[in-house]
């Protein structure tokens, strides 16, 4: 089960991504590569500060539970 969710992932983001290179053609076309350029800098750099902003709320310090599937694989590693 798990190739064919792999599989269908693989084939979804190949998909989008020819989607993607056709509407990004369209769009500089109609508005031009620099303004293109600038909007994908800007949303770069939004995705920079949000980044930014959620890693500030991270506590580090503050161990972390893994979910409980990983619970029990660790224990049978660790001889338990």
């Amino acid at each position: 089960m798990r190739g064919r969710v792999f599989t269908l992932l693989d084939v979804t983001w190949n998909a989008v991504r020819l989607l993607s290179l056709g509407l990004g053609g369209v769009l500089v076309d109609v508005v031009g590569i620099e303004a293109v350029f600038w909007a994908g800098g800007a949303l770069l750099a939004l995705a920079g500060v949000l980044g930014l902003v959620l890693l500030g709320r991270h506590d580090f310090r503050t161990p972390t539970k893994p979910p409980p599937s990983c619970r029990a694989s660790s224990a049978h590693r660790n001889g338990a």
